[in-house]
């Protein structure tokens, strides 16, 4: 927190507007919601249920509190998306479900 009371970092360019119409808790509450979004599909990638992941990706890439995290949140929905075409290419080159596993597995790693 800083010495106005506010998150570190803001919901948009909009933060006095917000903080005025909803109060600081209610933006604080939504960046809350926003990282829980993100650390579930985090959850969901490493269950390896890339399409989940994915779309949860893209959904808070849309709730991001600044640019950078809102580029986050693309990076790593493509990075679960080529782990999932990493998994159904392997399989249509009639690798094991294991082996495309592990490839898939290999792909989303590469993100981290």
């Amino acid at each position: 927190m800083n010495s106005r009371n506010k998150p570190e970092h803001p919901v948009g360019r909009y933060q006095d507007f917000l903080d005025a119409a909803l109060g600081t808790d209610m933006t604080q509450g939504m960046e809350k919601r926003h990282a829980a979004r993100v650390l579930e599909a985090i959850d969901y990638a490493d269950q390896e249920d890339y399409v989940e992941a994915t779309a949860l990706f893209s959904m808070a890439s849309s709730t991001a509190p600044t640019a950078s995290g809102k580029q986050s949140c693309l990076l790593l929905s493509k990075g679960a998306s080529d782990a999932y075409n990493a998994y159904e290419n392997a399989l249509a080159n009639a690798a094991s479900e294991i082996k495309a596993k592990e490839i898939a597995q290999a792909a989303w790693n590469l993100i981290g």
